[in-house]
C-alpha cells in the first residue's frame, strides 16, 4: 500500500558513528519507494498513477529487499561491535598471561637464588661440623 512504511528498528547502543550512519541509511532506505513503471514503447505511467488505491507491483518485493538489506546492516554492525569486544578481550588476557609469566619468572629466580644461599650455608655448616670432628 502506497501510506504505509517499513516500521523502524531500533539502533543497538554501543556502535560507533559510522555504524549508526550505516544503520539509518539503511531504514531510510527501506522506507523508500520505487518510481513509477513506464511501460515501453507508451508515455503513460503504470495504472497506479491514475488509481492511488492500486500499488506499484513492485513495492512489496522491494520492500522485502530493503528489509533484507536492513537486518543485514543490524546483523553487520552487531557482529563488528562483537568483534571489536572480543579482540578487547583477548588483548586483555594477552597482557594477563604476559604480566603471569613475568610473574612467574620472578618467582623462579627467587627460589633458585633462595635455595642456592640455603645450599651455601648447608655446605658451610657440613664443612664447619667436619672441621669441630677432626680436631
Amino acid at each position: 500500500s502506497r501510506g504505509s512504511s517499513a516500521p523502524q528498528l531500533p539502533i543497538p547502543t554501543g556502535l560507533q558513528p559510522v555504524q549508526r550512519l550505516r544503520l539509518k541509511g539503511a531504514q531510510t532506505m527501506a522506507n523508500a519507494r520505487l518510481p513509477p513503471v513506464t511501460p515501453r514503447g507508451s508515455g503513460a505511467h503504470w495504472q497506479s498513477q491514475r488509481d492511488p488505491s492500486v500499488s506499484h507491483p513492485f513495492d512489496t518485493p522491494y520492500g522485502i529487499m530493503k528489509g533484507f538489506q536492513n537486518d543485514l546492516a543490524n546483523l553487520q554492525a552487531k557482529l563488528e561491535a562483537e568483534q571489536q569486544t572480543r579482540a578487547a578481550e583477548v588483548h586483555s588476557l594477552k597482557e594477563e598471561c604476559r604480566s603471569l609469566r613475568e610473574a612467574l619468572n620472578k618467582e623462579r629466580s627467587e627460589r633458585l637464588r633462595q635455595c642456592e644461599s640455603l645450599d651455601m650455608k648447608v655446605t658451610s655448616e657440613i664443612a664447619r661440623h667436619d672441621k669441630t670432628l677432626k680436631h
